[in-house]
């Protein structure tokens, strides 16, 4: 193992100089970046200079933001301990406790990591960190501020790296407290957003690939191919649950609960663990250019239903809301009715498209 120290900062002067003769004195690569152009900026430019330099793990720690060096020699062992996994620093207060609005702050940031991710890390704010460089720097981070170390984390974790923790006796009288502008809030709160999204809408294996480099350079109409079938690949290995996804996401296409259909799919599918992205996908079959064909369909239905007979209905172009609103019976039979009919062929019909798909695949 071959390992740097990264030191962060946008302050100079004695400060810096001691930390990094401190650092100098646990490993032999130290290298300094100023974040006066972005955190991200500058972690992605020392990861980089770290690599090439042939160093294969970093510890990461930002003297402006009271990082003490002295607490290096422990990232140093828990990184060559578990060198598979990042070292994340978690400050144990022996006394001066912080106040009750920063502990409810780093509470709400770990909670928010946990959404993300699934999992729970304690004092995720905390920048003292040691990455494995060989599986963080194929990672396509965006961020050039400091919420790169938010996206860092959850998509690392989504990859199948590891977490190990840390801890370290703290201070809370001696710590630097560095407030966030409101830029910053809201980039995290974008940030924050978008990884939770991500990670109730994609399926792992999916979310660890397109958070790649190599996919990130590809063409835009190349990534969106690769996503449709990578989605459906994933999606065809248990043919059952895709049909499942199919059927339900019909049914609430064509169910008459206007205004609701797509909650009520979404909340349906999040109850029953199936793919909530599948589902709504599969509710559009209600679109602009087949709602008239549904509408007249269940008209035509629910006539036959109540009355026996089909005589006596609109034709497709006399379709419009006097006449909905005069046959709402009969189109709330028939709707509910087509739902279910769609739904259970859709089931069927996709059963035996995913069960094909992975046959040819030869997925087991």
């Amino acid at each position: 193992m071959s390992l740097a120290v990264i030191i962060l900062s946008s302050v100079r002067g004695r400060d810096l100089e001691s930390a990094a003769g401190a650092a100098r004195q646990a490993v032999s690569q130290v290298i300094v970046a100023s974040d006066a152009r972005g955190y991200g900026a500058a972690f992605a430019e020392a990861v980089s200079q770290a690599v090439e330099s042939g160093c294969t793990h970093a510890v990461v720690l930002d003297v402006g933001r009271g990082h003490l060096p002295a607490y290096l020699p422990r990232f140093v062992e828990a990184a060559r301990l578990h060198p598979d996994a990042i070292v994340v620093g978690r400050r144990e207060y022996t006394q001066n406790r912080p106040s009750l609005l920063q502990r409810l702050g780093r509470w709400n940031c770990d909670f928010w990591t946990w959404m993300e991710t699934g999992k729970w890390v304690h004092d995720t704010v905390y920048g003292f960190k040691a990455y494995p460089l060989d599986l963080i720097k194929d990672l396509a981070i965006r961020s050039q501020q400091t919420d790169c170390e938010v996206e860092l984390l959850a998509k690392a974790i989504w990859s199948g790296v590891g977490i190990v923790q840390v801890a370290l006796p703290s201070d809370a009288k001696s710590e630097t407290l560095v407030p966030l502008s409101p830029g910053e809030i809201t980039r995290f709160g974008v940030t924050t957003v978008s990884l939770t999204l991500q990670r109730l809408g994609l399926p792992e294996p999916l979310r660890a690939m397109i958070h790649r480099k190599e996919f990130s350079q590809l063409p835009l109409i190349q990534r969106l191919r690769v996503v449709c079938r990578e989605a459906i690949a994933h999606n065809c290995q248990r043919p059952g649950r895709f049909a499942v996804c199919v059927g339900l996401g019909v049914f609430f296409g064509i169910v008459p609960i206007w205004g609701f259909q797509m909650l009520a799919a979404a909340a349906t599918a999040h109850l029953l663990g199936l793919s909530k992205p599948l589902v709504l996908a599969a509710s559009h079959v209600s679109s602009p250019l087949t709602l008239p064909l549904v509408l007249y369909a269940s008209l035509i239905i629910g006539h036959l239903l109540l009355h026996g007979q089909v005589s006596g209905l609109p034709n497709l172009r006399q379709l419009n809301p006097a006449v909905l609103l005069h046959s709402v019976g009969e189109y709330l039979v028939g709707s509910t009715v087509l739902a279910i009919a769609a739904g259970m062929a859709a089931l069927v019909i996709s059963f035996a498209a995913a069960a094909t798909i992975k046959r040819l695949r030869g997925i087991a």
